[in-house]
């Protein structure tokens, strides 16, 4: 989650022409966002421990109640819980600033970027947004394909390949 942070922040205010930055947010084991995950012997304690006296429960409920699949990643927007309060174009830039944020990341580790297949990104997305992710550098990459255009860039009386054509520059 460090590594994608500055990306997720850079990517998603280009798209909200650098009015939002969100906060990115570990919520491991201890469910609090300020807690330490550094000292690997404590937490792998802690979660032996947090195991241990809830065994009874999770035989109970026949699946496991704790562990790192239940990691989760809380997105914090205007000083609110994006998942609560932010908007449903929000929260699709969102979604495509985390992904474009994991190809930033994979490009600095193997030094190419993925191929990205995006399905139908733009759909609830206004005009002015759909033209602002347009221009980001992510989306830009000539690797990021959409598999599907919406009628709603076809109502606007715009040619569906200028996407395609835009992300060649």
């Amino acid at each position: 989650i460090e590594k994608a942070k500055p990306h997720v922040c850079h990517c998603f205010t280009e798209m909200t022409n650098a009015k939002e930055c969100p906060i990115l947010l570990y919520l491991g084991c201890k469910k609090d966002p300020s807690a330490d995950y550094e000292d690997l012997e404590a937490t792998e304690e802690e979660l032996y421990q947090l195991l241990c006296r809830n065994h009874d429960r999770e035989i109970g409920a026949g699946t496991t109640l704790y562990g790192v699949h239940k990691d989760d990643l809380e997105v914090i927007l205007n000083g609110k819980i994006a998942r609560s309060f932010a908007s449903q174009g929000q929260q699709r830039s969102l979604a495509l600033a985390l992904k474009l944020s994991e190809g930033e990341i994979s490009k600095k580790v193997s030094g190419e970027y993925p191929v990205f297949l995006l399905d139908d990104v733009l759909s609830e997305l206004d005009g002015k947004r759909r033209a602002l992710i347009a221009e980001t550098e992510g989306y830009k990459a000539e690797q990021n394909k959409l598999t599907k255009m919406i009628p709603q860039y076809k109502k606007e009386g715009k040619d569906p390949s200028e996407i395609f054509a835009k992300s060649k520059e």
